[in-house]
Parts: structure tokens; C-alpha cells; sequence
């Protein structure tokens, strides 16, 4: 199941949803924005390259949708919306790598909802309760956040599915 963000209120729908289940915005409004002609963050496709070993030349929207892991640790990111914006078109991402970026507000992770493995380690994040907004992730690595032990111990009550690494 691909996901994407509402175009109305911005929280994570279903590609084919009939309308969006946060703000009830029918279809044709809440998937209004089709990203299929934008083309993917620079940022993004060099990783995605480079991991995958793609040669140059286009990338075709095959090769995209089988896109299962990216790493972009120790990368300056300038901006977010755009990557997560790119993120959120790889239906089939399970890990995603943002040690050391800067990285500090988990809300952008709620429309990668295949994500089962976060490397975050060596950033700026103190809150972890939005990584529970996604139900298949198995294990995220957090050495090096300023995390109070409390907020280590709600994440794991909330999700026992999920090994947390601090």
C-alpha cells in the first residue's frame, strides 16, 4: 500500500483511498497533488544511485517503486519538505538512514509507513513518541540524542514490536 500526504489537511492517506481519513476530504481533493511528474530531490537520487548502483541516464518510475533502502548519513540537508516530499514516494522503503544530518523532528516520518528499520543516530531528537505512527518498524537506532531515559521507556511500552538502540 503506497502512501502519500493528504493535499487538504497534510496527515498520511493511501494512494487509493475513496477519501482521506483524517479530514474526510474526497479523493479527487486529498490526492489532488500527483508527484509522478516531479522529479525526485537531487539529494535523494544521488543516494538512492549510489546505494542501488544505478548508472547515469534516466530513472525509470519501475526502479523507484523497488527502492527498499536509502542512506543519507552524515548529509547536509537543506530542505526537508522537499526530501520527505521524495521519501514518501518509495512505496516500498524499509530502511532509511539520517545519522548525523540534523535531523530533529520525527513528525515528517509519518507518511513512510513501510519503514521498518531508522538509523537517527547522533542528532538533535528528544521526543520519540510520532515513531509510533509507524506500525512496522522493528528497530531504530538512537545513540547520541539528547533522549531522557523516560521517553526511551514510553516509545518501548508503546511499541514491544520494536527494538530501541540508545
Amino acid at each position: 500500500m503506497a502512501m502519500t500526504l493528504c493535499a487538504e489537511c497534510a496527515k498520511p492517506i493511501s494512494t487509493t483511498a475513496m477519501m482521506c481519513p483524517h479530514c474526510g476530504a474526497p479523493a479527487e481533493i486529498a490526492l489532488e497533488r500527483t508527484q509522478k511528474d516531479e522529479p525526485m530531490p537531487e539529494l535523494l537520487e544521488s543516494a538512492v544511485r549510489t546505494t542501488s548502483m544505478w548508472p547515469e541516464g534516466e530513472v525509470r518510475a519501475e526502479q523507484w517503486a523497488a527502492v527498499e533502502q536509502v542512506k543519507l548519513d552524515e548529509v547536509e540537508v537543506l530542505d526537508w519538505d522537499e526530501l520527505f516530499r521524495g521519501l514518501e514516494r518509495l512505496p516500498r522503503l524499509k530502511m532509511l538512514g539520517l545519522s548525523q544530518t540534523g535531523f530533529n523532528t520525527l513528525n515528517r516520518l509519518q507518511g513512510l509507513m513501510t519503514l521498518r528499520y531508522l538509523y537517527l543516530e547522533k542528532n538533535g531528537i528528544t521526543d520519540l513518541m510520532p515513531l509510533v505512527a509507524l506500525p512496522e518498524l522493528k528497530q531504530v537506532w538512537l545513540y547520541g540524542n539528547p533522549i531522557v531515559p523516560e521517553e526511551v521507556t514510553r516509545l518501548e511500552a508503546a511499541m514491544p514490536q520494536c527494538s530501541v538502540f540508545v
